[in-house]
């Protein structure tokens, strides 16, 4: 705690801004999907229910 009583207002200011600042990063990038892999998410998911929608059923392909 000695360290703590050597901090002036102002380190005490940034360090508190600097704190906060990477809370609001980490709550921003887990709302949006987890930053970088939320595309790559967003780009499967359609594309994958898309080629299931497209591919024909085999038992209709098999029927008369």
């Amino acid at each position: 705690m000695d360290f703590l009583r050597q901090l002036t207002v102002r380190q005490a200011v940034i360090i508190l801004a600097v704190v906060l600042a990477l809370i609001l990063i980490g709550i921003i990038l887990t709302s949006t999907g987890g930053g970088e892999r939320d595309p790559l998410a967003a780009t499967n998911t359609p594309s994958l229910s898309f080629d299931a929608l497209s591919t024909p059923i085999a038992p209709d392909a098999e029927s008369p």
